[in-house]
């Protein structure tokens, strides 16, 4: 019978890399903000000094005007559909589908929104006290 050795030589490699890693690695020591320049690079990337629920402000309004002009898109081709059907049964019920999707993904965005903007101002007034 012949026994295999490459599960724990691999093992040994394993726990020996490990231990050099912990035991020998030099101590990291702990810097402030104005020994590595976190202004001074701040200044140099021209970052700005807004608060950060200001800028998640910013962004849900970014995403709910794209979200407006996918709704208003929706309903001109569900309203261009209508035109174009002929009085066809199957291309009507389509177009009406795709009116009534559209204004329950409206009601959706706009519930989504308010909610987000309760728990933001909610949040906002915890910590402001």
């Amino acid at each position: 019978m012949k026994m295999s050795f490459k599960l724990p030589m691999v093992t040994i490699a394993i726990i020996g890399i490990i231990s050099v890693a912990v035991f020998y690695a030099p101590p990291v020591l702990a810097l402030d903000a104005s020994t590595i320049g976190v202004d001074k690079l701040g200044d140099l990337l021209n970052l700005g000094s807004n608060d950060p629920r200001d800028i998640a402000t910013q962004l849900i309004n970014v995403a709910l005007g794209f979200l407006s002009l996918l709704f208003l898109i929706m309903i001109l081709r569900a309203g261009f559909m209508f035109m174009i059907s002929g009085g066809d049964q199957i291309k009507t019920d389509a177009a009406k589908r795709s009116i009534f999707n559209a204004i329950i993904g409206a009601i959706l965005v706009v519930s989504a929104w308010s909610i987000v903007t309760y728990a933001l101002d909610a949040l906002i007034k915890a910590t402001q006290g």
